[in-house]
């Protein structure tokens, strides 16, 4: 074998013996109990200064935020009377609610919608101080017998894009009713907690109506989506088909 590669085979010299290094002996551990008696008393102790927690300053908060609407509310209770509104249609049992409506329907558009039930004496579409519409409105027929066939056949049918609510008009019919600007009305989302249960249970048929009707426009929404979709998609295959000719 030549030197060199009997160089690589040859074996390297013995470790060097070394002491292990000296180890530090470890402290002994002792408990507190010998410095109990440097402890202040709980007699001489200053009381402690309770500091308000994030959460605890977010409920107060809240308290006087509810304490106060609740005084703003019992002001405009007092001074709310549906049977003196001049605006309001001339009698409330022949009176259909409408909500969900969409910003762009008309009381025109509301009327011919409407007389299909039978006939309409009068449509009172609701609009704020700058003349838009606030998305409900109230319709008076000539019968109480077209007033229940709207009611029962025009509940969730699509106006303009959007599907309606209906219900009766209940601020001058139901004793004790006030809408939801004044803390009442259909919703569940105010009020205490005590409240707030009573209203879901005398209120369930309500919430499964506007569950449908809001799977209804999701429904409608992803039709529409689809469509415009499948329109873009037909669009770009012609606009290829034109290319390559």
């Amino acid at each position: 074998m030549p030197p060199a590669l009997l160089q690589l085979f040859t074996p390297r010299p013995t470790i060097e013996f070394k002491p292990p290094p000296p180890r530090e002996p470890k402290p002994k551990l002792t408990g507190f109990g010998e410095y109990v008696s440097l402890f202040t008393p709980r007699d001489k102790l200053e009381p402690l200064e309770k500091v308000e927690t994030a959460k605890e300053k977010k409920a107060r908060i809240r308290k006087l935020k509810m304490e106060k609407h609740a005084q703003i509310l019992a002001e405009r209770i007092k001074s709310w009377d549906p049977h003196s509104n001049k605006n309001a249609t001339g009698d409330a049992y022949k009176t259909l609610f409408v909500a969900r409506l969409s910003y762009d329907v008309t009381e025109e558009d509301l009327r011919d919608d409407f007389s299909r039930y039978g006939d309409v004496r009068d449509v009172k579409l609701i609009r704020d101080n700058n003349g838009k519409s606030r998305g409900y409105a109230f319709i008076e027929f000539e019968t109480s017998q077209d007033l229940k066939d709207a009611f029962k056949y025009a509940d969730g049918k699509p106006i303009k894009g959007r599907r309606i609510l209906v219900d009766v008009e209940r601020g001058r019919t139901v004793p004790g009713w006030k809408p939801r600007k004044l803390g009442g009305g259909m919703g569940s989302s105010r009020g205490d907690d005590k409240d707030r249960k009573s209203k879901d249970e005398d209120s369930d048929r309500y919430r499964s109506r506007r569950d449908k009707y809001r799977d209804r426009d999701y429904r409608d929404r992803d039709r529409g989506r689809r469509r415009r979709s499948r329109d873009r998609g037909r669009r770009r295959s012609r606009s290829r088909e034109r290319r390559r000719h």
